[in-house]
């Protein structure tokens, strides 16, 4: 099987966006997107705060339509409303048809119930774990989609990164099975908060010597951003960060 995780930046980079996943789709099985704004029709949104401007307010609908054969679900971490503007912003996961989900879902991993400085009218969103079940051996392989906690405040260590990662493990720990964690968890290489989601996991980034996942738009210091965990069981075919450009990050690959 073959995985892709992408923080899509909003869809920021439409064109080949779009293109990349549909040539990607020819022989991907899954696909766990960050940063999916849906629900509203096509809308300029060059008028928002720096972070948002061009994003693609109804790129989940976007993605269903380039991606035909493939069943999506859409995880709503929150909903923003700025002027005309009104969406909702989440994660995403497409799974090929033919291939059953035995269980999907998400849960809330960090509620921010404080100002972070976005735009006026702009509501704070909480942090999401989404998953699937899909089988694979006796019980059944799990994917776990994730977008962690930024505030702006570079990617370190902080109290509430660490009570994600606790929260995340502890959900992660309670599924029987082979495990797939894999997202934009914005933290650091060498955090805490990092090592505590890497228990009992191998940790691709890592042990493949990467030293960036981001592309040539994200211009601020230490390049890590994305990773992927899996199951020390699991047999891994391919692991590569893949060149293509179409966000400020660049998608991770796993085939197993």
């Amino acid at each position: 099987m073959k995985l892709i995780t992408l923080n899509i930046w909003g869809g920021k980079i439409y064109q080949d966006l779009v293109e990349f996943v549909s040539e990607q789709a020819k022989d991907t099985d899954v696909f766990c997107f960050q940063e999916v704004f849906n629900g509203a029709e096509r809308t300029k949104t060059d008028n928002l705060a720096n972070h948002l401007k061009g994003v693609v307010t109804d790129m989940y609908s976007v993605l269903e339509k380039t991606l035909p054969n493939f069943k999506g679900f859409h995880a709503e971490a929150g909903k923003f409303d700025v002027g005309t503007i009104k969406a909702s912003y989440g994660l995403a996961v497409f799974v090929r048809q033919g291939i059953e989900v035995e269980k999907q879902g998400f849960q809330e991993i960090f509620k921010l119930d404080e100002d972070l400085g976005l735009p006026d009218g702009m509501t704070v969103w909480n942090r999401l774990l989404q998953y699937i079940t899909i089988p694979y051996g006796e019980v059944g392989l799990t994917i776990f989609n994730l977008h962690g906690l930024y505030t702006g405040g570079g990617k370190g260590d902080d109290a509430a990164r660490l009570r994600q990662s606790e929260r995340v493990k502890e959900l992660m720990d309670s599924v029987a099975g082979p495990k797939i964690l894999c997202g934009d968890f914005n933290l650091n290489p060498d955090t805490q908060s990092l090592a505590i989601l890497e228990k009992g996991l191998v940790n691709l980034v890592k042990q493949n010597g990467v030293t960036s996942t981001r592309s040539h738009h994200y211009t601020k210091d230490l390049k890590w951003a994305d990773y992927i965990l899996v199951s020390p069981d699991l047999e891994i075919k391919h692991f590569e960060v893949l060149p293509n450009v179409v966000s400020d990050h660049l998608p991770l690959e796993l085939e197993f």
